[in-house]
């Protein structure tokens, strides 16, 4: 069982949703799950490499999943971060010291993230606290559906770091110079569309980016995504554009015609094939 008064503590600190800075929420959560995820990390590098690569994403969601119900239950961004940060001390001192009692079994990585579970949110599931909060007349429920949209753009965040922090510190620092653009831009997206279809194509588009090039074309090609995705989503046939994307840029590539270019992303909009591949998409769905 969960530490009897952790949730006690949670409810007394509760804000007004109403008051919420929906990009500020964004904003944070961003920036102290990519701190603690990266703590984990560099806890392993001292332990074990290996077994992070291979839990990053059964490691992700522990801490994605603590987040989001410590916040859905409270709405305060401050507590939320302190229970995370608890989470991941939790979640390494159980690693270092089954390490130091010799108890480094298959199970490890599954046996420290229920005891980080036990003594943060217990059994309460994510599903169950967004559909609690959906039947109560005392929460803004426009705000709230704004609210489970950022829930839904950071995971598309957190499955980008899962591919990225598996490789080494460089492919990491690369990543950095594009953060501030990726989650504004998902913010952004994820706010002012249905995003239904743009993001299960996101979620496997990613994915299959990073698997199947360097870290730095594959941030380059993310960021193209991204960037039209913000630029055109807002048509009627978000399906019809989406196809058209994807067709575009497979053409592109399987023509050669990423090769010998430059993969920086700092001037990204002035990138002739970057406007190339826009106009392209905009002579099609007009």
């Amino acid at each position: 069982m969960m530490e009897s008064n952790i949730f006690e503590i949670v409810k007394k600190e509760k804000k007004n949703i109403t008051y919420i800075n929906l990009q500020t929420i964004n904003k944070l959560f961003c920036k102290y799950f990519f701190k603690y995820i990266v703590d984990i990390k560099n806890n392993f590098e001292e332990i074990n490499n290996y077994t992070f690569r291979n839990n990053i994403t059964k490691i992700s969601n522990m801490l994605f999943n603590i987040f989001w119900i410590i916040f859905l239950v409270s709405f305060n961004i401050h507590i939320t971060i302190f229970f995370v940060e608890r989470a991941s001390l939790l979640f390494i001192e159980y690693i270092k010291l089954s390490i130091e009692k010799n108890d480094e079994s298959e199970n490890l990585i599954n046996q420290s993230i229920i005891f980080t579970y036990d003594k943060t949110i217990g059994d309460t599931s994510l599903e169950k606290i967004i559909e609690e909060n959906k039947k109560q007349e005392d929460i803004n429920q426009v705000k709230y559906r704004k609210i489970l949209k950022i829930r839904d753009n950071t995971y598309i965040f957190v499955k980008i770091l899962d591919n990225i922090l598996i490789k080494n510190y460089s492919d990491i620092e690369k990543y950095k110079k594009n953060n501030k653009c990726i989650i504004n831009n998902l913010f952004h997206i994820y706010q002012n569309n249905n995003t239904e279809k743009i993001d299960k194509y996101l979620f496997f588009k990613i994915n299959k980016i990073l698997n199947d090039y360097t870290t730095e074309k594959g941030l380059f090609l993310i960021r193209i995504v991204i960037e039209i995705i913000y630029e055109i989503a807002d048509i009627e046939n978000i399906g019809f554009f989406l196809n058209i994307l994807d067709n575009t840029l497979e053409y592109y590539e399987s023509n050669n015609l990423f090769d010998n270019i430059s993969f920086g992303t700092k001037d990204i909009h002035n990138k002739k094939i970057y406007n190339e591949i826009k106009e392209n998409i905009y002579r099609f769905i007009n």
